[in-house]
């Protein structure tokens, strides 16, 4: 699905803005609305967001959840990063035969394949003309047909924008507007999207990332098992891109061009950076203690 969108590809990397769905609740069904609602795991965006941080190349992954078409509601309980063919910077293009094991993979969780997701590393998260083919291509692929609507959402990160005013990456969810347009074609919009929050109890999400382990149970200091799964993720991409080509020197500076002045409260390196983007992620769902506990193990594994 990856193609490019003139002969030579030329013009698939112009950035598009999205647009905006009109005032009304999402998946309400009221005209120009978003067709359904999203509700998103905290560890999903921790595991996509860490994911992102670890290359200065576009990284690539499929989400999984769950799609209530009476309710026109979407949920995105897990991600599932993915193989590239090659790392390039400017673009990113998918392993056929990842998109094929992790498809599978998705379904073997009981769940259905509901987006997709990739970063751009340096710049904002709109996505290029190449995305929204993409998208467009997607939606098509996994339309409901019980509710001729199509559950499927695009997912851009951010890591290391210099513009960005706070350690915390930039996140866009956007989808193909057909409306008015003929099906080839569309209008990107975003997305909004509800993040679940436990409260920080520290108590284990309905979503557990990773596979193993589900039925330990939590108990004393150590941290709660869906915490532990989401960690075993993220540790094992880490040595998934050891020696990665364009993997990120996360001790260099994450801002080298301002003063340290000029930096007050914001992170001098791009791992402190990650640090603190992803744990702000985390704490939507577990206590702060054991979010900080666990993330030292995780930046201990990177040093």
């Amino acid at each position: 699905y990856f193609n490019a969108g003139s002969a030579d590809g030329s013009d698939s990397l112009n950035m598009l803005t999205c647009g905006s769905f009109v005032d009304g609740e999402p998946g309400s069904g009221l005209r120009g609305s978003q067709p359904f609602s999203v509700t998103v795991e905290p560890a999903v965006l921790a595991v996509l967001d860490f994911h992102a941080h670890l290359l200065s190349s576009e990284i690539i992954g499929f989400l999984g959840g769950e799609w209530n078409s009476a309710r026109r509601r979407l949920h995105v309980k897990e991600a599932f990063p993915c193989r590239a063919l090659a790392q390039e910077t400017i673009h990113v293009e998918l392993d056929p035969l990842a998109e094929v094991e992790v498809r599978a993979a998705i379904e073997e969780r009981n769940m259905r394949v509901v987006g997709w997701y990739h970063s751009h590393p340096t710049f904002v998260p709109q996505p290029s003309m190449r995305d929204v083919q993409n998208q467009n291509n997607y939606q098509t692929l996994f339309i409901d047909q019980a509710s001729n609507l199509m559950p499927f959402i695009g997912v851009i990160v951010s890591p290391f924008d210099a513009r960005t005013p706070s350690p915390s990456s930039p996140i866009t969810i956007f989808y193909v507007d057909r409306s008015g347009t003929s099906a080839s074609s569309g209008t990107p919009k975003s997305c909004q999207f509800t993040c679940r929050k436990s409260g920080g109890s520290g108590a284990s999400p309905p979503s557990v990332l990773g596979g193993g382990g589900d039925d330990e149970q939590d108990g004393g200091d150590r941290p709660p098992v869906a915490l532990r799964a989401t960690c075993r993720v993220l540790c094992a991409l880490v040595h998934y891109y050891k020696k990665t080509r364009t993997r990120t020197m996360l001790q260099a500076a994450w801002r080298p061009r301002l003063p340290k002045t000029a930096l007050g409260d914001a992170p001098n390196s791009k791992l402190e950076k990650l640090r603190r983007s992803v744990r702000g992620r985390l704490v939507n769902a577990f206590s702060q203690a054991v979010v900080d506990r666990a993330m030292t193990s995780v930046v201990e594994t990177i040093e």
